[in-house]
């Protein structure tokens, strides 16, 4: 809304309804907002959001794709605690311990990170990782 403010909006185009908020709250905020600083809201092809049924179409199409979000968002949750109640692991698998140590052998023989681990598979993360922590075990001891 800074753009309004100095006086150089007169309308915002929106491809698609869905593009601009995230909840029915979030568009209707948005939308008074907008009326209050007299700015026209154009969805082209759709929705005249200058007359109350545009408006009140607005709202339903919002309200129907937040429900949606949320059906999905059930649906993601649901899953995943189903995987979990089956014993099955969620997420990346761990690199395997003999792997990480002999990356950090080929560091310490004085090659570079990815020299190291283009030699054995190993993430750029996962080796930066195992080498902090083998660092800070090696400043405490």
């Amino acid at each position: 809304m800074h753009l309004q403010k100095m006086d150089d909006v007169d309308a915002i185009l929106v491809q698609a309804l869905d593009r601009w908020g995230r909840s029915v709250q979030d568009l209707v905020l948005t939308m008074a907002e907008l009326e209050t600083l007299g700015v026209a809201f154009v969805v082209p092809g759709h929705i005249d959001m200058t007359t109350p049924m545009g408006r009140m179409l607005a709202h339903f199409l919002t309200a129907v794709a937040e429900f949606e979000q949320e059906l999905i968002r059930e649906r993601v949750q649901s899953g995943l605690a189903n995987t979990k109640a089956r014993g099955k692991s969620l997420g990346r698998p761990r690199a395997a311990p003999s792997r990480v140590q002999k990356t950090l052998m080929l560091l310490d023989q004085g090659q570079t990170y990815q020299e190291a681990i283009k030699q054995t598979g190993l993430s750029v993360s996962t080796l930066i990782r195992a080498d902090e922590r083998r660092k800070m075990f090696s400043r405490k001891s």
